[in-house]
Order: C-alpha cells, then structure tokens, then sequence
C-alpha cells in the first residue's frame, strides 16, 4: 500500500469554479492517508501528512478569498436592487403583488 496522495492539476488551491471538487480531493488524500496509516513508514506518512496539511492551508485561504468575492458580489447586486426600487416604486410594489397572489394561488391549490 501506498501513502503517496494523489492530486488533480490545481488540487492545492481552490478555485472559484467548483470549490466542491477541490474539497473532494482533498477529503479523499485524507481518506487515503488514514488507510494507509496502519502499514506506512513514519517518514512516508509525515511526508504525506505535511502535503495533505499543505491542501489543507490552500484551501482554506482559497475559500477565504472566494468568500470575499461573493460578498463583493452581493454588495454590488443589493446596491442595485436599492436603486431600483428608490427609481421605481410603484412598479416595486405591483411586482410584489403580483408575485404575492401567485404565491397564494399555488398554496391555495395544494
């Protein structure tokens, strides 16, 4: 059996694209790391155990920064609602009502 972790191109970092998959990844060097456990050698598991540590980091300050950029991008998006709704009131409010009563009529009918 091998402690040798395997990685997809990119696998230390996360991206923005599908943060998902890189946490898969890494969840499954982990996984690999723990079996492996029991018949590897102290120094091949440290080894293995330093770069999963390193995914680890990598991750999290990925998440960190895709974190911020999502906030930045709900800012943005409420600013422009607000904007909207102060330049088009009336409109706002027939919007929501509109959407009220096809909100009651699908409780209505169920």
């Amino acid at each position: 059996m091998s402690t040798e972790l395997t990685t997809t191109p990119g696998a230390a970092g996360l991206t923005q694209d599908d943060p998902g998959k890189e946490f898969k990844t890494i969840a499954a060097n982990g996984e690999a790391l723990l079996k492996d456990a029991a018949h590897a050698t102290a120094d091949r598991l440290a080894a293995a155990r330093r770069k999963l540590e390193r995914q680890l980091a990598a991750a999290k300050a990925g998440l960190g920064s895709a974190g911020t950029a999502v906030g930045a991008k709900a800012k943005s998006i409420a600013c422009s609602t607000d904007g909207y709704v102060r330049d088009n009131p009336w409109k706002t409010v027939g919007l929501a009502a509109v959407a009220g009563v096809l909100v009651g009529i699908v409780l209505i009918r169920r």
